[in-house]
């Protein structure tokens, strides 16, 4: 289950940018797909390529200072509206989450979180209380997503997985020490 790994790290940034208020708990909104093509892929690897690192080697940053950052990669890569970059961020952000288990290809995450939960309902091995936290980060993460991941997403980004997949990886390296 190579998606349940990834699930905490997308929840933390999708509630990062959730705003609580004293009113009882409200899911965060589903993310909702973004126009996308070679284009929009192209300039987000610009965006990508400038913010990944600096967040990484930042991890203490403010608010202020994160939207700072990509406000700067986002002009570089010529977007002329600010929030139309960062929603198409975090969109890729969510389904480049899709990996399959070998790593060489993009798969839908929305299905594969659903086929994650059919094999955890079938799993003997985990315990009662495992298998429920295990569900709940699975359906979180899924109430989410999208209902469906277009199909062409998916082709792009695998059209483009050889240069996609090594910066992903790269980016989730842990910052080299000092």
């Amino acid at each position: 289950m190579a998606l349940v790994a990834t699930v905490p790290a997308i929840l933390v940034l999708i509630a990062a940018s959730v705003t609580f208020a004293q009113q009882p708990a409200q899911p965060p909104p589903r993310l909702q797909p973004v126009p996308f093509d070679q284009a929009a892929l192209d300039r987000w690897l610009v965006v990508f390529q400038d913010v990944a690192p600096q967040l990484a080697a930042n991890a203490n940053l403010s608010d202020q200072q994160v939207d700072g950052i990509y406000d700067r990669a986002c002009k570089k890569a010529r977007f002329t509206d600010i929030g139309q970059c960062r929603a198409l961020d975090d969109y890729l952000g969510a389904i480049t989450a899709g990996i399959s288990d070998d790593g060489t290809k993009f798969i839908d995450p929305v299905a594969r979180a659903r086929q994650d939960l059919a094999t955890l309902a079938a799993d003997r091995t985990l315990t009662a209380k495992q298998k429920a936290e295990q569900r709940a980060e699975i359906e979180g993460y899924l109430a989410t997503m999208p209902e469906r991941i277009p199909p062409e997403h998916i082709a792009l980004l695998n059209r483009n997985a050889a240069r996609l997949l090594p910066l992903l990886q790269q980016s989730q390296a842990p910052p080299p020490k000092r």
